[in-house]
């Protein structure tokens, strides 16, 4: 009221202006307003800068804890590369129970191969790297001797039956399924078998299209079966390993896989092969079979799994040269020089059978060893390879008390092989003559069955 009442009041010289008047309130406003937007404006950047100090900060420990992870894992490399250089390992050969860097199930004297992973505490044990701040830092290793892998980049024919064969040892395998895990072939392109089957040869075409025609990573072969089935078989195949330049491959017969650089298969006709050999190459030899270069990877059998040494064994047959003389071959008999002679009389000399007896070789093809058979060996294998006494130290020693492989293989009795009576038997100089099978292989006590 008191202000209104100013306006209006009249002096000597007329109007007269309040000194409290609206133009002052309308600065103050203005400047309410401006200092309310500076400081919303300073509370928005601080706000903005305490965010991005925080952010600053959780990077700043990311790098550090990645760089704590990886010195660990620097750290757990130089401590295996340093294991791997002690006395023990100076050896040309591994002895499975003194060797404690494999992956293993300690408890149970089994290999972890497909059927833990890392994190299982039945495997190996965590090492300290760090304890400070109240965290203490970890690590455990997980070693698998690539040479008791099935190499993916090996150039043998023979390799991608190694691949069918594994899916199915892997998916008959006892071992994997002790801890109720559900295995299944895991060469499909979907999960337990869902999809299209992948043939060995499926992935050898695969390893033509790939840069230098060769694996560089096992885990392209997730492009194929998926994560799911790589899981499964991870544990059982590599693509570096240490390869054996003094190796070779038999000449005669044909290769198993045919060109792969042609998409051609077994069907198919020539081809070069996948081991390089070729197909019928050199004619089948009547005599000693020929040998051609084929460098391989080796496969260790004192650190290979179960699965693995079964693949090795599964589908192996052979050939073999008998020596074989059998008188009287083509119907004829031996007569007695003086049957039917008379003791005054003249020898009947055309009674007398003369014959070229001199012993030469027919062909005995061995049948192939199957899944049940391949089972029995490998179980005799594993239980030899974890004494100290009989583990495998090379190929032959001809001593019984440490005997070499081939030592092993000898001393095993037939029900760890296919029986005599399934043999093929072909005689190079008649190789229609089906009857000489009987002539080497009947009778009870056959002399292919001494032989075998």
């Amino acid at each position: 009221m008191q202000k209104t009442e100013d306006i209006v009041k009249k002096g000597d010289g007329g109007y007269r202006e309040p000194s409290g008047g609206f133009g002052d309130d309308r600065q103050r406003g203005a400047m309410l307003i401006i200092a309310l937007g500076v400081l919303t404006l300073l509370a928005v950047l601080g706000a903005s800068f305490a965010q991005l100090m925080r952010l600053e900060r959780k990077a700043a420990n990311n790098y550090v804890d990645a760089q704590r992870m990886e010195m660990m894992s620097s750290s757990a490399l130089d401590m295996m590369i340093a294991r791997f250089h002690e006395v023990s390992n100076h050896y040309s050969w591994s002895f499975y129970k003194n060797t404690d860097w494999l992956f293993q199930l300690p408890k149970e004297d089994d290999l972890a191969h497909g059927r833990v992973g890392l994190e299982d505490p039945r495997v190996g044990r965590w090492r300290d790297y760090l304890d400070v701040a109240g965290y203490r830092f970890q690590y455990k290793t997980k070693v698998i001797d690539t040479n008791s892998q099935i190499n993916l980049n090996g150039r043998q024919d023979t390799l991608a039956r190694m691949l069918d064969n594994l899916g199915l040892v892997i998916e008959r395998s006892a071992r994997l399924k002790r801890d109720g895990r559900k295995t299944t072939n895991p060469f499909y392109t979907g999960p337990r078998r869902t999809g299209l089957r992948i043939t060995g040869e499926s992935v050898m075409l695969f390893r033509q299209r790939l840069e230098g025609q060769r694996f560089q990573s096992k885990n392209q072969l997730r492009q194929l079966i998926g994560d799911e089935n790589f899981e499964i078989v991870k544990d059982f195949v590599t693509c570096h390993s240490w390869l054996d330049p003094y190796t070779y491959k038999a000449d005669d017969g044909d290769d198993e896989v045919s060109d792969l650089a042609l998409g051609m298969t077994n069907s198919g006709g020539g081809g070069k092969g996948v081991g390089g050999g070729g197909a019928l190459r050199m004619p089948p030899a009547v005599g000693s079979p020929r040998l051609g270069h084929e460098p391989r990877y080796p496969i260790n059998i004192n650190t290979a799994p179960e699965e693995v040494l079964i693949v090795c064994f599964m589908g192996l047959a052979g050939r073999r040269t008998f020596p074989y003389s059998r008188l009287g071959l083509g119907g004829g008999s031996i007569t007695p020089v003086d049957q039917a002679a008379q003791i005054l009389g003249e020898r009947v000399f055309a009674d007398e059978e003369i014959r070229d007896v001199t012993p030469r070789p027919v062909f005995v093809y061995t049948p192939r060893i199957e899944y049940n058979e391949a089972l029995k060996i490998v179980q005799q294998i594993i239980s030899n390879r974890k004494n100290a006494r009989r583990f495998f130290r090379t190929w032959r020693s001809n001593d019984p008390g440490q005997p070499g492989f081939e030592d092993f293989i000898d001393s095993l009795d037939v029900s760890h092989f296919p029986g005599f009576n399934a043999a093929i038997v072909v005689d190079p100089d008649q190789p229609n003559n089906r009857p000489i099978r009987g002539h080497v292989i009947g009778g009870g006590a056959t002399p292919l069955g001494r032989l075998w």
